[in-house]
């Protein structure tokens, strides 16, 4: 008992005197700026402190990426920095300010996709996404749904095999807040109307509800909840955390499948949309 207690002080004593690395501020490009991840620190180790919403300071556990090759970079304020059939336009919101993002074509409905070959073989997936809600999208609306369709208003991460078979690896999801009459998280604990994701989803996924609105949130882009950023998500455990962590995926084989990115939406632009303002994909054996 006394090594045991002895040796968790040692751990204690050893990453007080170490300490997390310095603080990185925000990363900004033209007029917009995001929270640093990770991603933005590829030889980060540990703990490391960046600096949050309203200025606070927040602690990110990083793991080097030398060993990680980026296969999907979704930056809207750089020439095809969206890729795939996403397109860049300028939005929005209700205070009447510009922001540039990633989403769906005009008039579309169904998913729009980015869908990349690694250069090698791989096995793990791991990557982050952030952006905004526009309207109303619904989470997991539709439980009978396949894989191939658009199963989620929200952002679908998959393998695609050469026989055009997906294979899912992570889901995140965007639904209704509290206040509001409409699909809410599968973690929601105040509402009844809560769909549960598709049985190929499992455990992989993140879902976001944004906060309690009224009118004049609805029909713009909400600059006040920065999805998996800020706000509320939530995973399969119930737990709610303002910040989505990144996600690992082991998909179990070594594989050269292509990884597909799809911003998907059951319904137009018109009536729900998101848009990203940030999105990276990891592979490694």
């Amino acid at each position: 008992m006394a090594a045991t207690l002895f040796a968790m002080f040692a751990i204690v004593l050893t990453m007080c005197l170490v300490g997390p690395q310095a603080v990185m501020s925000s990363v900004c490009h033209g007029g917009n700026c995001r929270k640093a991840t990770c991603a933005d620190m590829p030889n980060a180790r540990g703990v490391v402190l960046v600096t949050g919403d309203h200025g606070r300071v927040e602690r990110l556990n990083c793991v080097p990426t030398q060993n990680w090759q980026r296969v999907i970079s979704i930056n809207p304020l750089s020439p095809g920095g969206c890729g795939g059939n996403l397109v860049s336009g300028t939005k929005s919101d209700r205070f009447g300010r510009q922001r540039t993002l990633c989403t769906r074509r005009i008039g579309s409905r169904g998913c729009a996709e980015i869908t990349v070959n690694p250069s090698s073989a791989y096995r793990y997936v791991k990557g982050r996404i952030t952006g905004f809600q526009y309207n109303t999208p619904d989470g997991f609306p539709w439980n009978f749904k396949s894989l191939t369709e658009s199963y989620v208003d929200g952002v679908s991460i998959t393998q695609v095999s050469p026989w055009n078979q997906r294979k899912h690896i992570y889901t995140y999801a965007v639904a209704f807040g509290e206040g509001l009459h409409g699909p809410h998280c599968p973690c929601n604990s105040y509402s009844t109307w809560n769909p549960q994701p598709q049985f190929f989803v499992g455990r992989n996924y993140t879902c976001a509800e944004f906060p309690r609105l009224n009118n004049l949130h609805l029909w713009h882009f909400d600059p006040q909840d920065h999805l998996f950023e800020g706000g509320y998500s939530c995973g399969p455990d119930g737990s709610r955390t303002g910040r989505a962590p990144e996600f690992e995926v082991d998909t179990g084989r070594s594989s050269t499948d292509p990884i597909s990115l799809r911003l998907c939406m059951d319904n137009n632009y018109l009536d729900e949309d998101i848009g990203l303002d940030f999105g990276e994909i990891y592979v490694s054996a």
